[in-house]
């Protein structure tokens, strides 16, 4: 006597291509509402400031508000903000406002800095592109290169060499405090900023560089640098 099989279990049916139309059409919907909102805040927000910066209404430094979120919107964000790049050098190495642009370009990669450690958790600056990425654009404030990648045009040296001052002053006793309060994880992500500040040193001759040193109580927290005659 056959013993009876057992039930058959119900076979999966495949959503077929019909049910994953309202899927795409949501995600498509989505995309859409985004890149309107996107386009609303480049026009509603950014446009009106670059047209303060550019007539001259605002003093460049406040450019820092918009510089430290390159890499962190989109591209049309960040194509937009190029013209900020582009007024620092005129005014930087073809103006005589050197000594400012120095000093701005040092608040930019400090705020970006400070805004990739004080959000780890953000989409946007969970990696560090955004922040090299400034260091990579900025460096074009510093030195300007023409024909064959020769440099026609730079910051004067001791402003150039200022800025590398600054930007050390800032940084090294910011990672003796996080190497001191064993806050491992943001002293690894502080380091990306030596990472976005060698971009910089484009345009910045030996004779100048080596004015720049660190004496040896580093550790201590106390960065002093000096500039020899």
């Amino acid at each position: 006597m056959r013993s009876p099989s057992a039930p058959r279990s119900p076979r999966l049916r495949r959503p077929d291509s019909a049910s994953r139309i309202p899927t795409c059409a949501a995600d498509n919907a989505k995309e859409e509402a985004k890149l309107v909102a996107n386009q609303h805040f480049l026009r509603t927000v950014v446009s009106p400031f670059l047209r303060v910066f550019h007539s001259g209404a605002f003093s460049l430094r406040h450019c820092v508000v918009l510089l430290k979120h390159w890499g962190r919107f989109s591209k049309e964000y960040d194509e937009q903000c190029k013209l900020l790049v582009h007024d620092l050098r005129d005014e930087g190495v073809f103006g005589a406002a050197s000594d400012l642009i120095a000093s701005i370009v040092v608040d930019i990669l400090k705020s970006a800095c400070d805004l990739y450690l004080d959000s780890p958790d953000s989409p946007s600056t969970t990696t560090e592109e955004p922040l090299v990425s400034l260091g990579r654009q900025l460096s074009g404030v510093a030195a300007i290169r023409g024909a064959q990648l020769a440099i026609i045009g730079s910051l004067p040296a001791e402003d150039h060499l200022r800025l590398h001052l600054e930007a050390l002053k800032w940084i090294v006793p910011k990672l003796a405090r996080l190497e001191e309060t064993k806050r491992k994880d943001e002293r690894s992500r502080a380091i990306v900023f030596f990472k976005a500040l060698a971009h910089l040193l484009l345009g910045l001759d030996g004779r100048s560089s080596l004015k720049m040193y660190v004496p040896p109580s580093l550790p201590s927290c106390s960065l002093a640098a000096s500039m020899v005659d």
